[in-house]
């Protein structure tokens, strides 16, 4: 349930009267299909509600950071910060976003005191140097978002060589070129590449994938921060490449739209389907807004 609250607002009890019809689905291993049900008490979901089945869910690792995305998408604030601290913050690091303070503040916030050009003067300069310096949302203090990508997406090489890194972040948020889709809730997928140089100047290249994560669109500012840790995704069964991720020296982000959830259920009607190619003719264009691209407690040569 907590992977889903993004799809509504109103839970159910559900009954199978005993003549209904169970058939497991093909392929499917928890996955069930009935002809009859019995719905009842039903209950609006609140914050209160949704810190509830955190506490009691049971699911892999990695889909709490989905979890994260949906219960953000909601305004679920509780909730949000909950998880953040039981699955984000479990080195014991006090890493703020949502209550985020300006640059100058150097003393508090997830931007301000772990942004690239605090750790290394060289990522200042540049076009992307907007990426690297700390203002991970738009609330009044900071700038709109500074980079938009469609699903081309974008690539760099850095003015460094990472030597290490303990996880990757990064701000952003959705944004049609209609009218209409406001506070929408959005499913993309983003993938992830860091290339290493190797001595005969090929590169090795690191390619990670976020699956169907949920961001807010067309919010006038209000971002989503996705994220992962390096050993969740180089250090499991059958993947051994914790070890040769060094000497990194660029990366890459693009992503696929898979579907965006309006709350006025007529704007693609209204509007059209947006699509994250710019350029189709006959189609709303959806882009990616990002505000900032974070590798805190990474070391550089």
């Amino acid at each position: 349930i907590l992977r889903w609250l993004h799809r509504g607002d109103t839970i159910y009890d559900v009954e199978i009267p005993e003549d209904a019809e169970i058939v497991k689905l093909e392929g499917a291993t928890v996955i069930y299909r009935t002809n009859k049900i019995i719905i009842k008490n039903p209950r609006k979901v609140d914050d209160e509600l949704a810190l509830h089945y955190y506490k009691i869910s049971n699911i892999p690792e990695k889909s709490y950071y989905k979890a994260l995305g949906a219960v953000a998408v909601m305004n679920y604030k509780k909730t949000a910060m909950q998880i953040i601290e039981d699955k984000i913050n479990k080195d014991g690091q006090k890493y703020e976003w949502r209550f985020d303070t300006p640059i100058d503040d150097a003393e508090k916030g997830y931007g301000p005191s772990n942004n690239l050009t605090s750790i290394d003067n060289a990522f200042a300069y540049g076009f992307l140097s907007r990426l690297y310096d700390g203002r991970v949302r738009c609330d009044g203090y900071y700038a709109n978002s500074r980079v938009q990508i469609d699903k081309s997406g974008y690539g760099t090489f850095f003015p460094r060589q990472m030597v290490t890194s303990k996880y990757f972040a990064i701000s952003l948020r959705g944004q049609t070129s209609c009218e209409g889709f406001v506070n929408a809730s959005t499913n993309i997928d983003v993938n992830v590449k860091f290339y290493k140089k190797l001595a005969t100047n090929a590169y090795d290249v690191f390619s990670i994938k976020m699956s169907e994560v949920n961001i807010p669109s067309n919010t006038g500012g209000e971002a989503s921060l996705l994220l992962f840790y390096f050993n969740d995704v180089l250090l499991q069964p059958g993947i051994s490449l914790i070890n040769e991720f060094t000497d990194i020296v660029g990366m890459e982000v693009f992503f696929t739209l898979n579907d965006i959830i309006s709350s006025n259920p007529n704007d693609k009607a209204t509007y059209g389907v947006p699509s994250d190619d710019r350029h189709t003719e006959n189609n709303p264009h959806f882009s990616l807004m990002i505000y900032e691209v974070l590798l805190p407690k990474s070391t550089w040569r």
